[in-house]
Parts: C-alpha cells; structure tokens; sequence
C-alpha cells in the first residue's frame, strides 16, 4: 500500500531545493490543485481496499462524496 502511495506522489509531485541556512538546502515537493486531489481521492480508494469488511470499506469511501 504504501509503495502505491509513493509512486502516485512522485508521478504528479514537482520535486525542487531550495537553499536553507548557511549550508543545507531543503526539498520542496509541490503539486498542481489537480494532482493533489488525484492523490487523495487515490490515497482514500488503497485504504479502503485494505479493509478487511465492506462496513469498514464503505466509511472509508464515504469521504470520496
């Protein structure tokens, strides 16, 4: 599941560094509105085929409506 997860993120992420501090730089990693709706809607849809029952299922994709 999580490996799903990760490889919908790095499809639609734009993944960028930034200078931070004296020496460090940090990533930044931003979406398009789109994109990050993708990956929630696809994020919601993986946990609710891990479930073990169908009640269970079903509250999850409640929050898909």
């Amino acid at each position: 599941m999580l490996s799903h997860i990760k490889d919908v993120i790095k499809d639609k992420a734009t993944i960028s560094t930034e200078p931070f501090g004296v020496d460090e730089e940090r990533q930044l990693i931003s979406f398009e509105v789109n994109d990050l709706a993708a990956i929630i809607r696809d994020v919601i849809q993986t946990c609710a085929d891990c479930c073990l029952n169908t009640t269970d299922r079903d509250s999850i994709l409640e929050l898909l409506n």
